[in-house]
């Protein structure tokens, strides 16, 4: 990280890497343009927060394959948390913790819509999270 707090293109390469993303230089440049809302070249802390739980205060864009790939990095961030090797499923209240990583809060009734039965996958989380974005983008945009 920078003097200043802030998150280079080079530093956000490496991460990615290390997450195993190998994106190209161009692809990095323009995960950083979508979410550096100051222009500065850099992600602040909070465009790294909008960038990982999918909220800005600017208007939400329409997802791009870019943005589909930082949200999954969101996601399995979050979820190795709790399942390191993405391999099983996780209880209601591994669920509500996953989220709260991702900054939602949600109550038991939520959880409960959406955990069925005892335990949720990965697979069944990050349709979720999809769902949820698309729900988000529709409402920013005051459909």
């Amino acid at each position: 990280m920078s003097v200043l707090g802030n998150i280079t293109v080079e530093e956000f390469g490496r991460v990615m890497k290390k997450s195993g993303q190998n994106p190209t230089e161009a692809e990095l440049a323009q995960i950083i343009k979508e979410v550096d809302l100051d222009g500065d070249g850099t992600i602040n802390f909070d465009e790294f927060i909008a960038m990982m739980t999918g909220r800005s205060r600017a208007p939400p864009p329409e997802p791009t394959e870019k943005s589909d790939a930082i949200m999954e990095l969101a996601c399995k961030s979050a979820w190795k948390e709790v399942d390191p090797g993405l391999e099983r499923k996780i209880s209601a209240g591994e669920f509500q913790k996953v989220m709260g990583t991702l900054g939602e809060s949600l109550s038991e009734a939520e959880v409960g819509d959406v955990v069925k039965g005892d335990a949720i996958s990965y697979k069944e989380f990050v349709s979720f999270v999809k769902r949820r974005q698309v729900d988000e983008i529709v409402q920013g945009y005051g459909a």
